[in-house]
């Protein structure tokens, strides 16, 4: 998905403390720009899963669930309110140098 620090932002939020609350820290891929992520978002679900997970746990979550070329629904807090976004995984995988 996006770079991202997990900063235990959850309870700022409002949120439980065992929810994801994953801080957008920097945006890289045309994908992550086309799904309208912008850094200081927050994730707060990822594939209709809200599961206290780091950003490793979500990239795994994708290797293991998703294909190339699939949607994915994400939920971002924004501005004091939370918005659905569809991440749209990349078509192939990246070259290897």
């Amino acid at each position: 998905a996006a770079g991202a620090v997990v900063a235990r932002a959850a309870p700022k939020l409002g949120l439980a403390a065992d929810t994801m609350a994953v801080k957008v820290t920097f945006i890289w891929g045309d994908y992550t720009k086309q799904a309208g992520l912008q850094v200081g978002d927050t994730v707060v679900a990822l594939d209709g899963r809200r599961d206290d997970w780091r950003i490793n746990q979500l990239h795994a979550h994708l290797n293991l669930n998703r294909n190339y070329g699939d949607s994915v629904p994400l939920v971002v807090h924004r501005g004091g309110k939370e918005e659905t976004l569809s991440l749209k995984l990349p078509a192939n995988p990246p070259p290897l140098e």
